[in-house]
């Protein structure tokens, strides 16, 4: 089987630009609400200490999702050692903030295929890596809607609860449809989504336990990230509402639609938060600054990069 193209540098060049436009646009629109005095005076005193704290959940987060890929790619096969995913997972990382145009992804596929294993198996094993990260955080957001139903209006509860819902019917739709007979012709999409569905079940073929616990583990240290850096910037929330708010913010962000997430991810949070009574400023000021600790967290995966380039022997 051929390897599918990939995009022309034009057509590349035309997406990162739409994607800088949405970030920029949505910045703005966000911005114009906001007295950014008060973003300043936020930040004047936040505590450090617990910034600190919130950078070191935020990298538990990434060595957590770096043992996840592992339990995934040795199901299906790729054995390596857990340094090689944890230096794999930090460059991508890095790259996803660094170049938002070409995505860490691809360098995890990269780093894969250099070991001998197929383009097309690595491929499959960074998305269903990504899907369970997804379900993990989907499964969080509901489980904070059920704890704490009063806490945004009801419309916008269910609405919340529908989405993250649909989110694992189709997880679980890719998990089982490769089972169901397909009495068709099957045409590309459908064999790509059936081809899926095989591997998606192989890797979850064991150590399930733990495969599971990653996938919780590695969003919820997201959300504390952001917990501990709202009461280092003063907000008043709980950990529920964080819960219940900070999942649909880093899915719907993880989308190709904005560059590294951002714009989307301060628009969905402010507006979430609005809903709850929090001050747009502040809310602001902890969106940009859970931004900005995801780049300093992703600083390892440039100093692994750079020192695998100079290691590197010379031809």
């Amino acid at each position: 089987m051929s390897a599918m193209p990939g995009p022309g540098p034009a057509r590349s060049a035309a997406m990162l630009a739409l994607r800088i436009a949405v970030t920029v646009a949505i910045l703005a629109l966000v911005l114009r609400s906001i007295d950014l005095a008060r973003v300043g005076e936020t930040l004047a005193k936040a505590r450090p200490a617990l910034l600190v704290a919130a950078l070191a959940l935020q990298l538990a987060s990434t060595t957590a999702a770096a043992y996840r890929w592992r339990l995934v790619m040795g199901n299906l096969g790729f054995g390596a050692t857990a340094p090689f995913y944890l230096a794999s997972y930090f460059k991508g990382l890095f790259f996803n903030q660094a170049l938002p145009g070409i995505g860490g992804d691809a360098f995890r596929v990269i780093d894969v295929a250099r070991r001998g294993f197929r383009k097309r198996d690595a491929l499959y094993g960074v998305l269903l890596d990504r899907l369970l990260g997804f379900a993990g955080l989907m499964v969080l957001s509901i489980a904070g809607v059920l704890l704490d139903p009063g806490l945004l209006p009801p419309a916008v509860h269910r609405a919340i609860a529908l989405a993250m819902g649909a989110g694992i019917l189709a997880a679980s739709v890719i998990l089982w449809i490769g089972l169901v007979p397909w009495p068709w012709r099957e045409t590309g999409p459908v064999t790509l989504l059936r081809t899926l569905s095989g591997r998606a079940r192989r890797s979850l073929s064991a150590r399930r336990t733990a495969l599971a616990a990653t996938s919780l583990v590695s969003p919820l240290c997201a959300i504390a990230c952001f917990c501990v850096a709202g009461r280092a910037l003063g907000l008043p929330h709980g950990p529920i509402a964080y819960l219940v708010m900070v999942p649909p913010a880093l899915v719907v962000s993880a989308l190709p639609i904005s560059v590294a997430g951002w714009g989307v991810r301060e628009g969905t949070l402010v507006g979430l938060f609005a809903l709850a009574g929090a001050d747009n400023a502040a809310v602001l000021t902890l969106s940009l600054a859970y931004g900005f600790m995801v780049i300093v967290a992703s600083l390892p995966g440039l100093a692994i990069f750079l020192g695998a380039r100079q290691n590197r022997p010379a031809r």
